[in-house]
């Protein structure tokens, strides 16, 4: 995360500056250098002087410090999703390791889950899906004691939901619908079918049908108030799923479906629905 004496030596450089040139007058050129280090901190007569020096008011200089900011935050976020999004796993633990550190994840909120999530990514991969609950509870107890959810957290659950313990995953999920049906949340967030899409999953590998159904459902009438014709399909799959383990019969339109995904360029979605069909012995149609 960008600190105000990295703003501060990013902008001297771009100024064309040496560290003697900004300090003359001001401070010890060594000063200056610990600043940028963040290890010395001038008086704010001082700091201004500095400011002024480069050409910038402190309120400009305090939405370049926000700007920088922002885009390192986003960077972090951006490089880990690429990594996720090719399955790099290999590439994701250097990054976490490396780059994405939990020092660098303590400066803001954000960060911290965003961290989190990735660390139980990563975990999920490399352990078959078995996890330590244990470990990603303070993404969740942050959503408990949060009173009033907007899209942050709805992005944070959608994103985060297979980390917790069903019973929990439920309890959130039953949040979420006293939520929408209060009018506190007006379904029109674009996550909300992929939280109950990720919701109907989870129930179905908790040999929990009935509750899958009742996201199924849920996930289906809000995409389909979305125009979300991705998350429609799946939510048809997942509830074919629930169906055949329910009524123990095969549901003749589930591997038409499932080509649809293949189809239209979702190889890596398809295999994981053929992997969670055998998994949860889903009745399949006879040949």
């Amino acid at each position: 995360m960008q600190t105000i004496g990295a703003v501060l030596r990013s902008l001297r450089q771009d100024k064309g500056l040496t560290q003697a040139q900004l300090a003359h007058g001001i401070m010890s050129r060594s000063h200056l250098s610990e600043l940028e280090h963040q290890n010395y901190y001038p008086t704010y007569d001082k700091f201004l002087r500095l400011v002024d020096r480069l050409g910038l008011s402190l309120d400009e200089f305090q939405r370049e410090l926000t700007l920088q900011q922002e885009n390192e935050a986003d960077y972090y976020a951006h490089r880990s999703n690429d990594l996720v999004n090719q399955c790099n796993f290999i590439g994701l633990a250097n990054f976490l390791k490396t780059e994405f550190t939990a020092e660098i994840a303590q400066h803001s909120l954000y960060l911290q889950h965003k961290r989190l999530t990735l660390l139980g990514e990563l975990e999920f991969h490399q352990q078959a899906g078995q996890i330590d609950h244990t470990k990603y509870r303070p993404l969740f107890t942050y959503l408990l004691n949060t009173a009033h959810w907007h899209e942050y957290e709805i992005r944070l659950l959608t994103n985060s939901v297979f980390l917790a313990e069903y019973p929990l995953a439920k309890t959130l999920g039953n949040k979420m619908s006293k939520k929408i049906a209060s009018h506190e949340l007006y379904g029109r967030e674009k996550n909300i079918p992929i939280l109950f899409n990720n919701l109907a999953e989870l129930a179905l590998q908790n040999n929990d049908s009935h509750q899958a159904v009742i996201y199924c459902d849920l996930a289906q009438h809000f995409a389909h108030q979305m125009n979300d014709l991705y998350n429609q399909l799946l939510a048809t799959i997942n509830r074919s799923l629930a169906a055949a383990i329910l009524t123990q019969q095969a549901d003749s339109h589930l591997a038409t479906n499932l080509t649809i995904l293949q189809e239209f360029g979702y190889p890596q979605v398809y295999q994981h629905y053929q992997q969670l069909i055998q998994q949860l012995h889903v009745p399949r149609p006879k040949k």
